[in-house]
């Protein structure tokens, strides 16, 4: 499995489990990530089955704002929800968000 092969859902579900997202219907499933009772970040899933497109995996890793690595971790579960919000933190602090 290459790094961004992931089906929607494993994504999905790691990104409901990991990081509290409770993504809404409509044209597309949107979810919040919310850190101290605000709204940072937007993640956009597509609907459906199966496998991710290249394009599609890495817009979504583009909007948790994780490296390749961190990402992978996410999914694969080595990276838990605490170790997402530092690294947001962190992120935040450097004003890279």
């Amino acid at each position: 499995m290459s790094l961004l092969n992931f089906t929607k859902q494993q994504l999905a579900s790691a990104l409901a489990r990991k990081l509290g997202l409770d993504f809404r219907g409509g044209k597309e499933r949107n979810a919040w990530f919310e850190l101290d009772g605000k709204r940072i970040l937007r993640v956009t899933m597509p609907k459906g089955r199966g496998p991710l497109p290249p394009g599609t995996a890495r817009a979504i890793q583009d909007q948790v704002k994780l490296s390749t690595h961190e990402y992978t971790e996410l999914i694969r579960c080595p990276l838990k929800g605490k170790d997402y919000e530092a690294i947001i933190r962190e992120k935040m602090q450097r004003d890279l968000l």
